[in-house]
Order: C-alpha cells, then sequence, then structure tokens
C-alpha cells in the first residue's frame, strides 16, 4: 500500500493487533506505532457466560451456523486527543450560547407582544 497522506499521527503509542506476517507493517508507519499479533485471553476457570450469550450460542447451534468469529477493529486515533476532547466541551458551550440567543429573542418578542396589548388596552 502506498504511504498515506494527511494521516494525522501524534506521540499517542497505538498498538496493532494483527500478525505482521499477514499484513506487513508499512514503512511510513512511526515508531510508536507497534504490531503485536493477535491477543488470547485465558477463561477464567469459574467463569459463566450471560444468559443472552448462551441463549444466543445455542440458537447459532441449533440453526446450525457454527461458532461466532469476532473481527474487531477497535479505535483508531487519528486527530489529537486536543481536538477530540476539546470539540464536546466547544459543543455544549455552543449549545448553551444558542439557547441563550433563544430564550432572550423569546423575551424580546414577549414584551413586544405585552407592549402591544397594553397599548390596545388603553385604545
Amino acid at each position: 500500500m502506498p504511504p498515506q497522506k494527511g494521516f494525522a499521527y501524534n506521540a499517542t503509542p497505538l498498538l496493532c493487533t494483527f500478525n505482521p506476517f499477514i499484513v506487513p507493517r508499512p514503512v511510513d508507519w512511526p515508531e510508536q506505532i507497534r504490531l503485536t499479533g493477535h491477543w488470547v485471553l485465558e477463561t477464567p476457570q469459574h467463569y459463566t457466560p450471560p444468559l443472552r450469550v448462551l441463549e444466543f450460542m445455542r440458537w447459532n447451534e441449533e440453526e446450525g451456523m457454527g461458532t461466532p468469529i469476532y473481527f474487531g477493529y477497535g479505535k483508531v486515533p487519528l486527530f489529537s486527543t486536543k481536538v477530540r476532547t476539546r470539540k464536546p466541551e466547544e459543543k455544549r458551550k455552543r449549545q448553551k450560547r444558542q439557547r441563550k440567543q433563544e430564550n432572550e429573542s423569546k423575551e424580546k418578542e414577549n414584551a413586544k407582544d405585552n407592549t402591544k396589548k397594553k397599548r390596545n388596552r388603553k385604545n
């Protein structure tokens, strides 16, 4: 795959859990991106899956679907953490300003309506 332009790397370490023999490490990746191969967690000895999981597995077996396999893509940090954490805060502030402006507009409209009503009562 040719080097990708515009991919925003930062100094955050990133672990890629795929096998480098299957997908070779791209030459343009910085050092903080590491290929680790897949991870296997040991199942605890006394683990019992939730009832819904057991029902799903039983249904899969009854339908002849076989064992389910999960392929997860996880999260890819394409932007700096500052951008990701700043955006929700900016959105909240923007929404708060909009609500304030809407309330002020409604108050002005109500004041105008009240003034008109008072004038009509006097006439």
